[in-house]
């Protein structure tokens, strides 16, 4: 799962409930400065959902499928124009972690990540991935 919000929270717990063995939440910032609301992060923990701070996203691996995360460790550097502490990257800190599937889940506004294109996940006008009704669950790309 990538995104820390309310709705990254909500689909953490359902993905445990439809039988994942396990499930990792990766989020760029530090605790203090998740969105997901106290409650709704507590219960995620209570149902084994592993929560893995400081860490961004910079790819999904894998040739034919889903193989894992890449991630860079960050750290809360400056305050920005919001008072949020903005994520800086340590330097040699990438790493994989391994995944069978990527669940994204960031904010009500949709921002695509740049690497959407390189993976020619298609997007409608308002920046949200397009899931053929023909393919539930899948995006355009496969």
């Amino acid at each position: 799962m990538l995104g820390g919000g309310d709705t990254a929270m909500d689909c953490n717990r359902t993905a445990i409930r439809q039988g994942a063995a396990s499930v990792s939440c990766i989020y760029r910032r530090d605790e203090m400065n998740m969105p997901g609301s106290r409650r709704e992060v507590g219960s995620a923990r209570e149902e084994e959902v592993r929560i893995l701070f400081n860490r961004q996203p910079v790819e999904i691996v894998g040739s034919r499928r889903v193989e894992g995360v890449k991630v860079v460790t960050r750290w809360s550097g400056a305050p920005d124009q919001r008072g949020r502490r903005r994520p800086e990257p340590v330097t040699g800190s990438d790493e994989i972690i391994p995944a069978d599937r990527v669940i994204i889940a960031f904010g009500l506004r949709p921002r695509p990540a740049p690497w959407f294109d390189e993976h020619r996940i298609a997007l409608d006008a308002g920046g949200r991935v397009l899931a053929p009704a023909s393919q539930r669950y899948k995006f355009s790309n496969e």
